[in-house]
This record gives C-alpha cells, structure tokens and sequence, in this order.
C-alpha cells in the first residue's frame, strides 16, 4: 500500500489516511498507527522492500 501511494514520488492526506485504515483493520493498537504509517512511508522513500518493511513492522 505504501508503494502505491508513492508512485507518483508524493503522498497526500488521501493517500495517508487510507493507509492509516489499512493499518487499524490489521489489529495494530490505536496508539500505533500513525507511528506505524510514518514508518512505512519512510521506508518506501528509503527504497525498502515490501517483505523488508512487513518483517520490520510485525517484529516491532
């Protein structure tokens, strides 16, 4: 999901809050989401990989 909201080299609202959704529908505490979204989002500018960014995520 991160990687198609940075197809275009720029993320809006639109694009970060479907994330968001995305992540709260995968259980990850409330508390986390944003700082969860932020990591994804970093990451895909960094040019991780997907398998890469799910490993970092769920092993946090």
């Amino acid at each position: 999901m991160g990687q198609i909201a940075y197809a275009d080299g720029e993320i809006d609202i639109t694009e970060r809050e479907l994330l968001k959704r995305y992540i709260e529908k995968m259980n990850f505490a409330e508390e986390n989401i944003e700082e969860i979204a932020d990591f994804i989002l970093d990451s895909v500018k960094e040019g991780v990989s997907v398998d890469e960014i799910i490993s970092n995520v769920t092993n946090q």
